[in-house]
Order: C-alpha cells, then sequence, then structure tokens
C-alpha cells in the first residue's frame, strides 16, 4: 500500500491525511573559506522539504541537504545536525541524529503543534571546527528554512467534525446517491525505458481500483494517458514534481479528477496521496497520487497488485490509516474499523489481535488503509464506503451530477 513499506508515512495526504503547502524562506550560504583551526566549516543547505503525516498525530518532516563540502585541505565534513524550534517555543531543539558527508537526509518526527517550524543545520568538521548554531553556540545566526505545517494536518479534526456531522445529517446519504465515477488522469513519468509502464498495466490498475471500490458504489474511469521522458523528474521527490506541476497553484481546477502519477521516489516511499481537506487554494499541488512504477498493478512483489493506489485513492477520498492516533484520540472515524495501536505489515496472523486496543478485537489486517502486503488487503468496511461518500459531497462535489447535488444537506 501507499506508504506501507514506511513507518514515517502513517498517516497521507503521504499516502495519510493531507500533502500541505511548504513556505520555505532559504539563506544564502556564505562563500568556502580557507581552511584554518579557526574557521568554521561551511554549514549545509537545505535542497528540499516533504511533509509526511504520519500514524499518530505528530509531523514527520524529511530535510534533504547538499552543500557540505570538503574544505580546501580535504580535512572535510564530519558531522551534520539538524535544529528545530516552533514559532511559539524560544528553545531550540538538536535532533538527536547525525550524518556525514556533503549530502543526505533526515527525517524529523515528534512535530505535533501546527504553525511554523523553523530549522537550521550545523556542521563540524574533522578538526573539530564548527559552524555557528542557532542558540549562540560558537556565534548565532538566524534559521536557514521555515516550514508552515498543513492547515489540515493530522492532528487538526476541525474539517472531521464536518464530515461526522454530515453523516449524521444525511443518514441514508450514502445509500441514495447511487454511483460516483471519478475520472483519472495517468501520468507515466520515466527514463527511457526506466519506468516505462505499459497501457495494459495502467488498464489492469484501473481494473484493480475498481474492483476495490464496487462494494460502495463508486467507479474509476480512465481519460488520459501522458508519458513524460525526464531524468530528473523520474528520480525527484513528490515535493519536486509538484513544483513542476501546476504553472498557477492557486488556480482551481475543472472538472474534478484524480490524477495518479508514477515515477521512482527518492526516499523510499512508494506512494503518496492529497487529502481532500488539504486542497486549497494556499496548498493546492498534485491533487492526487503518486506511486512508484514498481507498485502499479503487474509491478514488483510485494506491492505488485496495485494496492498502493487503492490505499492512496482511500486518502483521496478522505479515509485516514485504520489505527490513525493509535489507541487514543478519534482514531480513523469510522465504527467499524477496530482501532490498533500501529500499522501492521507483511501478512500478519489475523486470528491475534496485532495491536487492537480492544482485547475483545482484531486489528483489521485485511483492511486497504493498513499497511499490509498486497495479497493480504482485501476491502473496505461499509463504514468506509459512507465516509468517502461524505467526503465526496463535502470536498469534492464535481463528482457529483445535478440530482446527486440535490440530496445534499449541510
Amino acid at each position: 500500500m501507499p506508504d506501507k513499506k514506511q513507518p514515517l508515512w502513517k498517516n497521507p495526504a503521504v499516502v495519510g491525511p493531507t500533502i500541505g503547502a511548504l513556505i520555505v524562506a532559504a539563506v544564502a550560504i556564505p562563500p568556502l573559506l580557507p581552511k584554518s583551526d579557526k574557521t568554521s566549516p561551511l554549514r549545509p543547505d537545505i535542497e528540499s522539504i516533504e511533509e509526511f503525516p504520519s500514524g499518530s498525530s505528530t509531523i514527520v518532516i524529511k530535510l534533504t541537504y547538499t552543500g557540505a563540502l570538503d574544505n580546501s585541505d580535504g580535512t572535510g565534513i564530519n558531522e551534520v545536525k539538524v535544529w528545530h524550534r516552533h514559532e511559539d517555543d524560544d528553545v531550540w531543539t538538536e535532533v538527536d541524529i547525525a550524518k556525514t558527508g556533503q549530502n543526505g537526509e533526515f527525517l524529523i518526527a515528534g512535530l505535533a503543534k501546527p504553525g511554523v517550524y523553523y530549522f537550521d543545520m550545523v556542521a563540524t568538521d574533522r578538526a573539530g571546527n564548527r559552524s555557528p548554531s542557532p542558540d549562540g553556540t560558537n556565534g548565532q545566526r538566524d534559521y536557514l528554512v521555515k516550514i508552515r505545517t498543513p492547515v489540515a494536518a493530522p492532528s487538526d479534526r476541525s474539517s472531521s467534525s464536518g464530515v461526522r456531522d454530515f453523516i449524521r445529517k444525511n443518514p441514508r446519504f450514502a445509500n441514495s446517491v447511487g454511483w460516483i465515477d471519478v475520472p483519472v488522469r495517468f501520468t507515466v513519468i520515466h527514463d527511457e525505458d526506466q519506468g516505462q509502464i505499459g497501457d495494459d498495466r495502467i488498464h489492469q490498475q484501473i481494473a484493480t481500483l475498481n474492483g476495490a471500490f464496487f462494494p460502495g458504489q463508486i467507479s474509476f474511469s480512465l481519460v488520459s494517458i501522458n508519458r513524460i521522458n525526464d531524468s530528473a523528474l523520474f528520480n525527484a521527490s513528490r515535493s519536486i514534481i509538484e513544483a513542476s506541476w501546476r504553472p498557477n497553484p492557486t488556480a482551481m481546477r475543472e472538472p474534478e479528477a484524480l490524477d495518479v502519477i508514477s515515477h521512482k521516489p527518492n526516499n523510499g516511499v512508494i506512494g503518496m496521496s492529497s487529502f481532500p481537506t488539504g486542497m486549497t487554494a494556499m496548498n493546492a499541488g498534485i491533487d492526487g497520487v503518486t506511486v512508484a512504477s514498481s507498485a502499479v498493478s503487474g509491478g514488483v512483489a510485494p506491492f505488485n497488485m496495485g494496492q498502493t493506489v487503492v490505499h492512496a485513492a482511500g486518502h483521496w477520498l478522505g479515509l485516514y490509516h485504520t489505527f490513525q492516533g493509535g489507541c487514543t484520540g478519534p482514531g480513523d472515524e469510522v465504527d467499524d474499523t477496530p482501532a490498533h495501536s500501529s500499522p501492521n505489515f507483511g501478512k500478519p496472523d489475523p486470528s491475534v489481535r496485532n495491536g487492537a486496543c480492544d482485547p475483545s478485537e482484531r486489528a483489521p489486517v485485511h483492511n486497504y488503509m493498513n499497511y499490509v502486503d498486497d495479497r493480504t488487503g482485501k476491502s473496505f468496511t461499509s463504514g468506509q464506503y459512507v465516509r468517502m461518500k461524505a467526503v465526496v459531497a463535502l470536498y469534492r462535489p464535481n463528482l457529483l451530477k445535478g440530482d446527486q447535488l440535490a440530496l445534499v444537506r449541510r
């Protein structure tokens, strides 16, 4: 399933609730100075930032850095560390992870507060010289970059209460609205033969989507196939693809459609999705799914049956992970999916608890919104279908026809 190999994305939009806007303000890097015992090493620059919803109510940030170049005499960078603080706090926190080398990436979890976070990087060379840090150690300086966490971050349930209210006011909507059809635009980003996906696999993927959503009267229709031969884009992160995706990011798109974009993720996450409550004029990017080419139907086991896109499409239609929030809080807000403390992977034995919060229950290991292998994921629940149709009514009404819209009572 989209993110199932990576616990950090326990949560899309990645695929957890939303893939929000990232507001980045980089500070110019000073020129490289000649190496001496008195010279601080050059701090790295942050090349890219991505936000992943996580399995709990926290946010996981991925920082990719570059520019920690060897000094002129070859002494070189010994380690790089990340510091961060929230806009409401005066104290900087040093992340207890160190990286070596001139390029690398950090995954930083536990950022539970919505709002602006400031990040900086501190480099130490092999001679023990250290670049200035934001807390004033070895010199004071401004932050390197800042991001604003998404409006609809995993810990923000304001929009979710609207879904619950809608279901309460429209208890028969899911049945009476009938079939909802989702147009699909499929884009294959490839590097010559690498990542090239034939039409047969794309049609197979659409069939897999229809098989999974059919019981809830939700269908998917392929409307276009686009191919982009671009080596850099093929190997890029979702955020970089988003940056080149829409020339006018504030434009609202008509008609509504699910974009499925295959490429080779450079962060190991095989699938990510936007979340409907997060697609606003402020943070509009790709309103859809990015997926590893190998995880499209007919790809590479154990994620070769197209369930990654099924899982991500569930996020696109408003579903949380079945383990959302663990054993506290509202969870995934669906009554017929037993809460469980953490994601399940591989092919778990369904006869044991597998982290179920209630000792009398069993974790839904066959649910598409868990993190199990493709051969294990088999179904959505009735409650999940009801939620998806409510989300369509509230956040994707362009998918409804006139007579269906008439059934919506807010």
